[in-house]
């Protein structure tokens, strides 16, 4: 009974027994062959701290090539730029001709037309426009200093300009300040619009003096408007 029990348990046909052994075979390969996979894998020696520092040196390596290349570059433009600036440029003076010009015969500005100041004073062309322009608003220069209210005249133009000018102020224009339209006074550079309606409503019940126009306007402005108003009764 036993026997038959083993038998009918335990026995294999041929094709089992060939199907068990040939699987045993495949199993002993595998691990065989991990065996010898392991045997033949090299040992790692490697040092992680010393491969940190080489990556380290590479970097800093590479941030000096760049410093480097970068300073080249800006070294060549900046030779390249000063290939194209002429070293030697010079400027012209603008105010005068020749370095004679400080022995030019001195000009009397009001009087003056723009031949006489150009080719007397040797005054440029651009400022003379400008100056003469100026002076017809005003109605004639009474201080050689008012020339630096006159566009395009720069501080070391004036100092050239008041070697060779002078002023007669007796010839300038002046306004009669009690008969004058609110046309004729908005024109001067010095008055604006509430300056005239000012001077306006107060002389419609009198004559304007010195001392009302003092008290009517701010006083560094009449001292700067007075040389160019009389103040003659009404016509």
């Amino acid at each position: 009974m036993l026997k038959n029990f083993l038998k009918h348990y335990f026995s294999f046909s041929k094709k089992e027994r060939s199907g068990t052994l040939l699987l045993l075979i495949l199993l002993l390969s595998i691990i065989s062959g991990i065996f010898f996979i392991k045997s033949i894998e090299p040992k790692s020696n490697l040092n992680l701290s010393e491969i940190k520092s080489q990556v380290d040196s590479l970097r800093i390596e590479e941030e000096k090539q760049k410093k480097q290349r970068t300073y080249k570059k800006k070294y060549a433009s900046k030779q390249k730029y000063k290939k194209k600036v002429s070293p030697k440029k010079t400027y012209k003076k603008p105010y005068h001709k020749t370095k004679k010009s400080y022995n030019s015969k001195t000009v009397e500005i009001n009087s003056a037309d723009s031949l006489t100041l150009a080719n007397e004073a040797n005054v440029r062309g651009y400022l003379i426009k400008s100056i003469i322009k100026y002076r017809a608003l005003l109605g004639g220069y009474y201080s050689i200093t008012q020339l630096n209210e006159v566009y395009n005249v720069k501080p070391s133009s004036y100092k050239y300009l008041q070697k060779v000018l002078t002023v007669d102020s007796t010839i300038i224009k002046k306004i009669n300040i009690n008969n004058a339209s609110y046309k004729t006074l908005i024109k001067h550079p010095y008055l604006n619009k509430e300056d005239v309606s000012v001077i306006i409503k107060a002389r419609k019940n009198k004559n304007i003096t010195p001392n009302d126009l003092m008290i009517l306007l701010d006083q560094k402005l009449y001292y700067k408007i007075a040389p160019y108003l009389n103040f003659d009764d009404k016509s």
